[in-house]
């Protein structure tokens, strides 16, 4: 018997591809956008509004969202908002060439962009669930992980270069180009991967299962503290404005708050069976007090400790990246619990509702440190999230959703296959279609 042609295999080995290039454009386009928006406003809540703009209308359009999906399916969803959100991509490009970049304008760039994202949402897990092997789903995902960090680390680097050498209106040329890139890399799917129109599914019934299950409530609790922790980020351009003045330095600390992402599949490997993912998750939590401490020292110390710019630069990186790291890893877990405790029903509900808590938090987190470090310092802001991390951990210990959650991350450590590398948590200055859950985590069977 003759074995089966597998159809998917060119396109799988082409989304990778446009996931690496995409990771690249919009990292490169964070870094500009975020020394842009912070340089003219000179404001750190400012600077989390893009985050608002990105992210607000994946809140406010899940229903229209899903609609789309059900009935254009993922091949034409994702094809053609793609080729959409390059087109308007050029927006900002215009705007750079005729000096009419401006805050305003880059924040209804960024909410027009995060309108076609969100309308486009469920179209990215769709393909994925649709293209991978079957059985080799983590290879997959893993593939799709690298190429993402991949990305995210080079055009992060690349992004401040580029930007301090040849002016902004180039980056956001690479950033429009790769986003059409990215559709048209994987059009055959349209050929491929005929839609038929599915049955209609209630989104509301997450919140049921969240009422009554109590462990899907300390997992989405507990993932939305990351997310409110991960705001962090939004002061990274102000930190950057007060060791230098060169978008290099921005793109150094951008760097170090993923990188540490990196590393995070091996030591999920690592640490599997070996140690209890409720101990990792304690482990988690006072890394990034410590970190975020660290990186307060140096944003109240920068102005007149008289340390030179290189020492207070390596400093702010050895403090992000195991924050970065940290909180990357604790996503991870948290995302492979959510996909065993939904099992038991409402399964797509649950992690659709899931899939929008970066969205909801994440720029939660940014606009409520960015006022406080408006209000007081970025310092004062930085060292109150390090207190309120640590005093989490010690609460943490004796609260009933903690033990929950502990409880059921130690039943985790038992199975058999170590959960799966997520993506890195989201930055300040960029526009991220993937989300920050692990990858895959909509794409199961």
């Amino acid at each position: 018997m003759a074995e089966s042609v597998d159809q998917f295999a060119d396109i799988r080995r082409r989304h990778v591809l446009a996931t690496f290039l995409f990771s690249l454009g919009s990292s490169m386009v964070s870094i500009v956008t975020a020394y842009i928006v912070y340089q003219q406003s000179g404001s750190v809540a400012v600077s989390g509004l893009i985050m608002v703009c990105s992210s607000l209308p994946a809140v406010l359009l899940p229903a229209p969202a899903t609609a789309i999906a059900r009935r254009w399916g993922g091949p034409k969803d994702y094809v053609y908002s793609r080729l959409a959100i390059g087109v308007v991509g050029f927006i900002p490009v215009v705007l750079s060439m005729t000096g009419r970049i401006t805050t305003v304008n880059l924040l209804l760039w960024f909410l027009l962009s995060g309108i076609l994202y969100a309308l486009s949402g469920p179209a990215t897990s769709l393909i994925r669930a649709m293209i991978a092997a079957p059985g080799q789903v983590p290879e997959f995902n893993g593939a799709v992980a690298k190429a993402t960090a991949a990305g995210t680390v080079i055009g992060l680097i690349a992004g401040g270069a580029v930007f301090a050498v040849l002016g902004s209106t180039l980056v956001f040329a690479i950033g429009a180009v790769v986003s059409i890139a990215e559709g048209l890399l994987v059009v055959h799917l349209l050929a491929l991967a005929p839609h038929t129109v599915g049955p209609r599914e209630r989104f509301r019934e997450a919140l049921g299962v969240a009422r009554t299950n109590p462990s899907v409530r300390a997992i989405c609790v507990f993932t939305a503290w990351c997310f409110l922790i991960g705001g962090y980020s939004v002061t990274l351009p102000a930190v950057a404005a007060l060791i230098g003045t060169s978008p290099l330095v921005l793109s150094v600390l951008q760097t170090a708050a993923v990188v540490g992402g990196i590393l995070v599949g091996w030591a999920v490997r690592a640490a599997h069976t070996r140690i209890p993912w409720g101990a990792v998750h304690r482990l988690c939590y006072i890394t990034v007090a410590v970190g975020v401490g660290v990186l307060a020292w140096v944003a109240a110390n920068a102005a007149g400790a008289g340390l030179r710019p290189e020492l207070l630069l390596v400093l702010a990186t050895v403090a992000i990246i195991p924050v970065g790291f940290a909180l990357t890893m604790d996503t991870t877990i948290l995302g492979s619990l959510i996909q065993i405790a939904s099992q038991s029903g409402s399964r797509n509900a649950v992690l659709s509702g899931y899939a929008m808590l970066p969205a909801l938090f994440a720029p939660m987190g940014q606009e409520l440190i960015g006022l406080a470090s408006d209000r007081f310092s970025v310092g004062t802001a930085l060292a109150a999230v390090a207190v309120v991390v640590g005093i989490s951990v010690v609460v943490g210990a004796v609260s009933g959703g903690h033990l929950t959650l502990r409880r059921d991350l130690n039943a985790l450590s038992e199975a058999e296959g170590p959960p799966a590398a997520a993506v890195s948590l989201p930055r300040s200055g960029g526009n991220s279609h993937e989300g920050s859950l692990p990858v895959g985590a909509l794409a199961g069977p």
